[in-house]
């Protein structure tokens, strides 16, 4: 899990780098393209049938998500600090327990909602609304977050009928689908470096769809879950080396909260998984 945060962190970082250039759509769009082409290339022989899933429209639906997802933290990245888009981003799997309730009739707790309403006040510090430092550019990782939550709660859904392969295909493939008629009316030219970025961030990206896979599948979710906060070392350590950025006081007060809030949410579900309260 740690080996996907960093790579997740490398395509942030290369995209950040793009944006400062070229539209965000059209940079979401070479990612999802290069890891289309990996894809292809790597289960030609089984896509027909990695494609067979039962629930087409609602894949579909996850890839529109997904794709929105991206387009708001790309944006966000051209506009905001890595280690505050990082951190704002971390509140997914806190959306994701909140939105569970209506969407998949999930039980939660007072204890787990107490950590949801503090993750979110973790991002509200980041923020600062109504201050003379508030931020609204810090919206767009906000909104990446809340999307993401929403495109988890599709993904259990799916999962039911589907598997990880097979959602897996779908997204990556629809996701570039849904770009390709798009990225035209976005479209700069690039530079043969560029180009070359653009490349590095969809094999980074795909390496971290892949090292993800991979460790949820040789250790139960629980285990691998609080490493996914990792990405805030990568990305945070890369937002000073190599952007010159120097996060704030009330970013890493936020992010602390943020990050303790979904530890605690996450030891919660592990007590209600394990046979204890809804709490």
């Amino acid at each position: 899990m740690t080996a996907a945060m960093l790579a997740f962190a490398v395509m942030d970082i290369l995209s950040k780098q793009l944006v400062k250039t070229s539209a965000p759509l059209m940079v979401v769009w070479g990612i999802y393209v290069v890891q289309a082409a990996i894809l292809l290339g790597a289960f030609a022989t089984r896509l027909p049938r990695l494609l067979a899933t039962r629930r087409p429209w609602l894949q579909f639906l996850r890839a529109a998500i997904l794709v929105a997802t991206s387009v708001c933290y790309v944006t966000g990245l051209a506009l905001v600090p890595l280690a505050e888009a990082g951190a704002i981003v971390m509140l997914s799997p806190l959306a994701f327990t909140a939105l569970a309730v209506p969407f998949l009739g999930e039980r939660v707790g007072l204890r787990r909602w107490a950590g949801v309403i503090a993750g979110f006040l973790g991002a509200m510090i980041i923020i600062r609304p109504g201050s003379d430092a508030m931020q609204m550019a810090a919206l767009w990782p906000l909104a990446a977050a809340l999307l993401h939550g929403l495109y988890q709660v599709v993904t259990s859904y799916v999962g039911r009928d589907d598997s990880v392969m097979t959602s897996l295909t779908c997204g990556i493939l629809f996701c570039a689908l849904i770009m390709t008629p798009i990225v035209p009316f976005h479209w700069s030219p690039l530079t043969p470096l560029q180009w070359g970025l653009l490349g590095a961030a969809g094999i980074a990206g795909a390496l971290a769809e892949y090292a993800l896979i991979q460790s949820l599948t040789r250790a139960p979710a629980a285990v691998v879950a609080p490493y996914t906060y990792s990405y805030l070392l990568w990305s945070a350590a890369a937002g000073v080396i190599l952007f010159g950025e120097r996060p704030d006081v009330w970013t890493w007060t936020g992010a602390g909260l943020i990050v303790a809030s979904g530890l605690y949410v996450w030891h919660r579900e592990r007590r209600v998984d394990g046979g204890a309260d809804a709490g």
